[in-house]
């Protein structure tokens, strides 16, 4: 009997808002931390799975993004809304991440640019590879705001509504970021 009230009681945390869950965390209930994982970690896995290029270590932030999440809630105030926060998070652990890996980034940049073969049609697909580390670095090379914002929309597909809710501004504020990135990525390249 008491799985059955477990497996409603995940059911009901299922439905509950985030604004909710969240109090209840703040009052010191786990398991709406659980239902904040259920819900939010592979939308979260993805964003930072982009926001990094696929560098190694993106599961790491994820959890550390929750386990502050959890050892913060307390002071979290909802003046935006607890999914913004919590991207807001994985964003500041992304950027501390690449200051610290940056080194690594710089020889795994050297090493593909520095393959060769004489195989048919490795030319073309080395020449992606540059192609893609260029890009990587134009978009690494942006401000913040702008890169989280093209990120987010352009990288995932996400709606500009959704965006904008992330990242607790308007659409239309997102339109000018994700405007204003792509007008410099174009300037870059066109250099």
């Amino acid at each position: 009997m008491p799985s059955i009230i477990t497996l409603n009681r995940a059911s009901s945390n299922d439905q509950e808002s985030d604004d909710i869950l969240l109090k209840r965390l703040q009052d010191g209930d786990r398991s709406a931390l659980d239902a904040l994982m259920r819900r939010h970690h592979a939308p979260l896995s993805r964003f930072v799975h982009h926001y990094l290029h696929g560098a190694p270590g993106v599961e790491d932030i994820v959890q550390e993004s929750f386990i502050r999440l959890y050892f913060k809630a307390k002071g979290f105030r909802f003046q935006s809304a607890p999914r913004t926060w919590l991207y807001q998070i994985a964003v500041n652990l992304c950027k501390d991440h690449r200051r610290r890996n940056r080194e690594m980034f710089a020889s795994f940049d050297a090493e593909v640019m520095e393959q060769e073969s004489g195989e048919p049609g490795v030319d073309v697909q080395l020449q992606h590879k540059r192609d893609l580390v260029r890009v990587s670095k134009y978009i690494d090379g942006l401000p913040e705001k702008l890169k989280t914002a093209l990120t987010l929309f352009a990288v995932e597909e996400r709606s500009q509504e959704e965006c904008a809710s992330l990242l607790g501004i308007t659409p239309k504020a997102l339109e000018l970021r994700v405007y204003r990135a792509r007008k410099l990525l174009a300037d870059k390249f066109s250099k």
